[in-house]
């Protein structure tokens, strides 16, 4: 965890030791990276592009997908009560990378070195590409539109 991460959360911790519904106020306020919501989604930590919670689908769309697709795969998805899934930024990945082996996050993401082990973001590059990640290693870099990757929405 990320110093300024953990000073957050333990000031807030603090302050709501102080109140009498602490517990079921602490549960809701900051779940544990890698914790299904009460949804079914999954707290994958905070968006360094909203600084808002985000939470994944616990399981990768079902077939590799060209980027196109990727964003209209989770703009159509309505799952877990929402309809406002998105393929993550170029940072959220880094995000869901990091917390990759969290809790029910763990064993979800495919690592292989090849297309299967490269997940789309919704950042695009020059021209035809977009961003991606690789899960294998955590590089970045940036890939033809038309190519087919994983894709793992979030919102």
């Amino acid at each position: 965890m990320k110093t300024p991460d953990l000073i957050k959360r333990l000031a807030l911790v603090a302050a709501i030791s102080l109140s009498p519904l602490s517990h079921a106020v602490y549960a809701d306020v900051i779940p544990s990276v890698g914790a299904f919501a009460s949804d079914g989604s999954v707290y994958a930590g905070e968006s360094p592009d909203t600084h808002k919670p985000l939470y994944a689908t616990p399981t990768d769309a079902p077939d590799l997908v060209s980027w196109s697709d990727a964003t209209k795969y989770c703009s159509g998805l309505q799952s877990f009560g929402h309809t406002d899934w998105r393929v993550p930024s170029k940072k959220e990945l880094a995000v869901l990378y990091e917390d990759r082996k969290a809790l029910a996050l763990n064993d979800t993401f495919k690592e292989s070195g090849d297309s299967a082990g490269w997940y789309w973001s919704s950042t695009e590059h020059e021209g035809n590409q977009a961003w991606v990640q690789s899960f294998s290693d955590g590089k970045q870099n940036y890939d033809y539109q038309d190519d087919k990757s994983s894709l793992r929405c979030v919102r």
